[in-house]
């Protein structure tokens, strides 16, 4: 073999090696799939804080939430969403979840602290009413479409994986899917806006989620926006 053809033979061997070893170290979306996902999900653990901008234009996406919360009573007061549990009492909780707005959501689908990119509520049941809500977003996120159409418009056995209840007799939240309305959608220039909300009936869910989304989504609009002189 002459010099010219064993330089050649070498960097053919070193890009196919590098394309080979590259690949092996760069996790594909089934291997992600693939990875182990918690039995039961920690609420304390995601992210109930998110703050945007710089200098006197920062805002704690967490406020913009909070901030709902008038306006989501506003809406009980007037008849628009219910006011009375199944249960027969007042409802006074509210649990919202949304998935990273630039990221790949059905790569976070099974993972809860990757998926949920901020998370907020009130009431005394809030974090079972944010795990509800980050468990319907699972299912939206793993089939790329708004929960109620899955629930009503498709196969559930097929668009379902892994159905919970609300809380367990122990008082944990499983995961797995909430199979309920209330997982929605939009977009706002570049932004991906995947959020859910666990309060109302399941069609009220999905009007409920799309403030709070369409809120954050004029936050980080303008949050890269250039500061006008």
């Amino acid at each position: 073999m002459s010099i010219l053809q064993t330089l050649l033979y070498l960097d053919f061997y070193c890009i196919i090696t590098l394309v080979v070893a590259d690949k092996a170290a760069t996790p594909t979306r089934e291997s992600r799939e693939n990875m182990t996902a918690p039995e039961f999900l920690d609420v304390s653990k995601l992210p109930f804080s998110r703050v945007v901008g710089e200098g006197e234009t920062a805002v704690d996406l967490a406020d913009v939430i909070q901030g709902l919360r008038p306006t989501m009573q506003l809406w009980q007061g007037s008849g628009l969403v219910k006011t009375i549990a199944r249960d027969g009492t007042l409802i006074e909780n509210f649990g919202f979840a949304m998935a990273d707005p630039y990221g790949d959501h059905h790569a976070a689908w099974d993972d809860p602290y990757s998926l949920a990119w901020l998370v907020g509520g009130w009431g005394p049941l809030r974090d079972r009413y944010i795990a509800n809500a980050l468990r319907k977003m699972r299912a939206a996120a793993r089939e790329g479409f708004n929960t109620l159409y899955l629930k009503h418009d498709c196969d559930r056995n097929e668009v379902f994986r892994n159905v919970v209840e609300s809380v367990e007799d122990d008082g944990r939240f499983r995961w797995g899917d909430f199979p309920h309305g209330g997982a929605v959608s939009m977009e706002m220039r570049q932004l991906n806006l995947l959020g859910a909300v666990s309060v109302y009936d399941e069609d009220e869910d999905c009007v409920a989620a799309t403030p709070p989304l369409a809120f954050v989504g004029m936050h980080l609009h303008r949050a890269t926006l250039p500061i006008a002189a």
